[in-house]
């Protein structure tokens, strides 16, 4: 019995240390690209859970609006995924970017993380189908749905 056990707690000490090191690994800006009244951002290797996200935004965001002239009009900053690089539009639903030459300047539409300005002074933090409220003391509070 002691023998079936350890092949499990090598998987579980593999897991928790993959999960360990994703997390920590820094997280490359990649591209800002701007229009209208949102800024698209691409990144590579954003961490996995939501308080982190939010965190690496929070401490990060300052420094990113001003080292990539993002317009004080700009709403909201969408954060997408890297992923698999750069490719051409064709029939899929990808996101062109403006400054990256044409025709490889897409990339798949993988929304990591949507910051975006709401009533009251608060911020919303979107990621995938969960919304999280920081009022203007900085609590953030997750909304229900």
């Amino acid at each position: 019995m002691k023998r079936a056990c350890i092949p499990v707690l090598v998987l579980m000490i593999a897991a928790i240390l993959t999960f360990g090191y994703l997390e920590i690994r820094s997280t490359e800006i990649v591209n800002v690209d701007q229009n209208g009244h949102t800024a698209q951002i691409i990144v590579d290797h954003l961490p996995w859970t939501d308080s982190r996200r939010i965190a690496w935004w929070e401490a990060n965001s300052a420094k990113i609006i001003s080292k990539y002239d993002i317009h004080p009009e700009n709403s909201a900053y969408f954060i997408f995924a890297f992923g698999d690089g750069y490719k051409k539009e064709e029939k899929a639903d990808r996101l062109c970017l403006s400054n990256v030459p044409a025709p490889v300047n897409c990339i798949e539409k993988e929304t990591l993380l949507i910051v975006m300005p709401a009533h009251n002074q608060s911020t919303l933090f979107i990621i995938a189908n969960r919304v999280y409220r920081q009022d203007k003391n900085g609590k953030i509070v997750r909304e229900e749905q």
